[in-house]
């Protein structure tokens, strides 16, 4: 309480200054967040105060780790008016935060969130593709047994645990199938 009353000191120099500070999370990964000592955590906060153009030195801030279970992270709160009562800039601060963490994780070689997600989307697209042609396969095998009709179709794929559901329109008229993987709950229209 009594830093943020020590922030409202300079924040009260510039009256036009609506958002007067600066808040982030840092969030390593699990695994490198287990890795990381408290010195750590502390360099880690600064060079990515300084990456954000914002002096350490000179600036007000409150850094603090939080431990959620396992995952550290750090949150950092920055005032955004200097000691003369000027507004640091924040254009597009959100991009820039992200560019910076990610710079970091590179340099120190940790996971940054954008190759993770990264990590994610390719995971999905192989899940997705394998799902496809499990279900082309599937499809395949099911025809050179010929069903007699569409419901032996569908309970054929459904024992190959492909389910097959009618897409129906707004009008009330089927508009075309979708074939779901159970095993990775893939959803893929036909």
């Amino acid at each position: 309480k009594d830093m943020f009353q020590t922030m409202q000191i300079l924040q009260n120099q510039n009256s036009r200054c609506k958002n007067n500070t600066i808040s982030a999370v840092i969030s390593p990964t699990i695994v490198d967040s287990q890795k990381m000592s408290d010195r750590d955590l502390r360099a880690l906060a600064v060079e990515f105060l300084l990456g954000l153009q914002i002096d350490p030195t000179k600036a007000q801030f409150i850094a603090f780790v939080h431990t959620e279970k396992e995952h550290k992270h750090i949150h950092i709160i920055a005032n955004r008016i200097d000691e003369n009562g000027k507004a640091l800039k924040d254009n597009y601060i959100g991009f820039e935060a992200q560019r910076v963490a990610h710079e970091i994780a590179l340099k120190y070689g940790w996971t940054s969130i954008r190759q993770e997600n990264e990590n994610k989307k390719q995971r999905a697209n192989n899940t997705n593709l394998i799902a496809k042609n499990t279900i082309k396969t599937a499809h395949r095998e099911v025809l050179r047994q010929e069903p007699k009709d569409l419901q032996q179709y569908i309970r054929l794929m459904l024992e190959k645990d492909i389910e097959v559901k009618p897409t129906i329109n707004k009008q009330g008229n089927i508009q075309g199938y979708r074939f779901i993987h159970l095993p990775t709950n893939t959803n893929l229209k036909a």
